[in-house]
């Protein structure tokens, strides 16, 4: 396993809702070391042959862009597997957003506290072993949660609008299907 607390740089006050869900303290951030350090120690712990298998698409992204912010090279990360999109393939035979400890409890008896992210990692370890990986990763085409960058549809208009609060008030603007 890896772990490493990680000392925030930017934002050193930590929101009490971020604090009820993971159990961490403004003191647990105080005590970590600094992302550099636990940045390279990561890249060595993985090593050159590896796959990232994370539940939900967020984390390599999270990651990668600490790796840039840090003045330190990404490059080596790979795009990461999301193992929902495995799980909800072979055990729901659709795509639908699922809690890891929903998923977790479905295929397995054990159970971890959950926003660690050590047990996170656990628990998603747990699933693999319930799954069929070989055939999961070879199916695998990361379509569940497609990227869009902010935007769900673009459309050209010809008349345009004034400005923003014009915009908004448009029905078609503000309305989602």
């Amino acid at each position: 396993t890896f772990q490493f607390d990680v000392a925030p740089v930017y934002y050193t006050r930590m929101n009490p809702a971020v604090q009820k869900v993971t159990h961490l303290t403004e003191l647990d951030l105080r005590r970590g070391r600094p992302f550099r350090e636990a940045g390279e120690a990561f890249h060595r712990w993985c090593g050159e042959n590896f796959i990232l298998i994370m539940w939900g698409d967020g984390d390599v992204k999270v990651l990668r862009e600490n790796y840039r912010l840090h003045g330190m090279d990404e490059k080596w990360l790979p795009e990461g597997v999301n193992l929902q999109e495995i799980f909800c393939s072979q055990v729901l035979q659709r795509k639908k957003q699922i809690k890891l400890s929903l998923a977790l409890s479905m295929v397995s008896r054990r159970s971890f506290p959950e926003h660690d992210a050590l047990s996170d990692a656990r628990a998603t370890a747990e699933i693999c072993r319930a799954l069929d990986m070989r055939r999961g990763l070879e199916e695998y085409d990361g379509t569940m949660f497609l990227p869009l960058d902010g935007c769900v549809e673009q459309a050209a208009y010809e008349d345009g609008y004034s400005g923003i609060e014009e915009a908004l008030e448009d029905d078609y603007v503000v309305s989602f299907e």
